[in-house]
């Protein structure tokens, strides 16, 4: 059971920002299993990294709060702290994990010792975002900064967890297929990619090989926490949609 305690919108992103609690078990049966919700994960780092930790556990240390997030279509807003409490305990599995993967693979570690207090507490931040493009750029600015996942990681994660692409009427293709002849009205992958950056940030010009690659990472974030992006009413979604319809139309190919 989690346990919600504060709930606030957040004008910025349009979503809800809900603070709680729940314990390590919850967190080892519930959480755990959301490491490898996205196809794209940030790996889990040497476990010498985080020796500490796993030490601290079994003193019944109490980890820093961990951050969730769901993508609802259904505004949240007006809902009491309960209505949202139900939506999390409902919605849980579907949700994924913005920060605390690698404490999370340690708390797991530490279990399979049979060293860990499973009643210890583990607080929580949970967000829930009706638009997508909003959720990413609450995730950039929270993990700018930390070296191991990129901006442009960041943003290739959460796209390829949120958005269906080829539900909305395009072909993908990966890099591994691209080396074989591309048939019509099909793109790849990274140049999607590519473009939801240039989306987010506004702007085209981040693709120059004259900047190198921590520089280019740096600019990216910078741009989309500058960006409009979340006074937009337009997302990449209906970028997408246009995108696929004008791919259908020969003219364009000759």
């Amino acid at each position: 059971m989690i346990k919600i305690t504060t709930s606030n919108y957040d004008h910025v992103i349009d979503g809800h920002f809900l603070t709680g609690y729940t314990d390590y078990k919850v967190a080892v049966e519930s959480f755990y299993p959301l490491i490898n919700q996205l196809d794209i994960q940030r790996k889990i780092q040497s476990e010498k990294f985080y020796k500490r930790l796993e030490i601290d556990l079994t003193k019944n240390c109490i980890m820093p709060p961990l951050t969730l997030a769901l993508i609802d279509d259904k505004k949240l807003r007006g809902s009491s702290i309960t209505e949202c409490e139900k939506y999390i305990n409902n919605n849980i599995k579907n949700a994924f994990v913005l920060d605390g993967i690698q404490r999370l693979n340690t708390l797991k570690r530490v279990f399979d010792k049979n060293d860990l207090k499973l009643t210890n507490p583990i607080f929580l931040n949970i967000i829930i975002c009706s638009s997508r493009d909003n959720l990413l750029y609450r995730m950039v600015t929270l993990n700018n900064g930390q070296k191991p996942m990129t901006a442009r990681h960041q943003i290739e994660v959460l796209a390829t967890h949120i958005y269906d692409f080829e539900g909305m009427g395009i072909n993908i293709i990966t890099e591994k297929e691209t080396a074989k002849r591309r048939p019509r009205y099909v793109f790849k992958k990274a140049d999607i990619i590519s473009s939801y950056i240039a989306f987010l940030s506004g702007t085209t010009n981040l693709e120059s090989s004259k900047i190198i690659e921590q520089k280019m990472d740096e600019l990216i974030a910078r741009k989309i926490i500058e960006s409009n992006i979340t006074n937009d009413e337009m997302e990449f979604g209906d970028v997408v949609k246009e995108i696929s319809r004008l791919s259908k139309d020969d003219f364009i190919y000759g």
